[in-house]
């Protein structure tokens, strides 16, 4: 299984050439995505693309965001400050979701990579 991020699922969404690859390389996969995902996917979707975004989230086993999941997250928060690498708030929770699961996340957002121990599929 791996967790697929907003970034992926827009993409998805959109249809465009980068979301078809995402889903010919990992459709056939166990994938998944977040609560928190959920919330950012649903927050920028308007209209037939809120829509199809509740079909796709039907389809997906979604993890939560758990009191567990959000101390993990608020140890990366405070190694990446610690580094001066913060990444976006959201990103950070999700992370906090990958890494109590043990699952790699599938995303086109870069900051992900400064996550120590979590495991990142990374599409351009």
């Amino acid at each position: 299984m791996a967790i697929l991020d907003s970034s992926c699922i827009v993409e998805i969404l959109k249809g465009t050439a980068k979301g078809k690859r995402i889903v010919d390389r990992y459709g056939d996969e166990g994938v998944s995505t977040t609560a928190v995902t959920v919330n950012e996917v649903l927050v920028g979707a308007k209209g037939i693309e809120a829509d199809a975004a509740d079909r796709l989230f039907k389809e997906l086993e979604i993890l939560p965001l758990d009191a567990e999941a959000a101390r993990r997250a608020a140890r990366v928060e405070q190694e990446l400050e610690r580094k001066g690498a913060l990444i976006e708030k959201m990103d950070m929770l999700i992370a906090g979701v990958c890494l109590v699961h043990d699952v790699p996340i599938i995303t086109a957002d870069k900051g992900f990579q400064r996550v120590a121990g979590l495991h990142v599929f990374f599409v351009d």
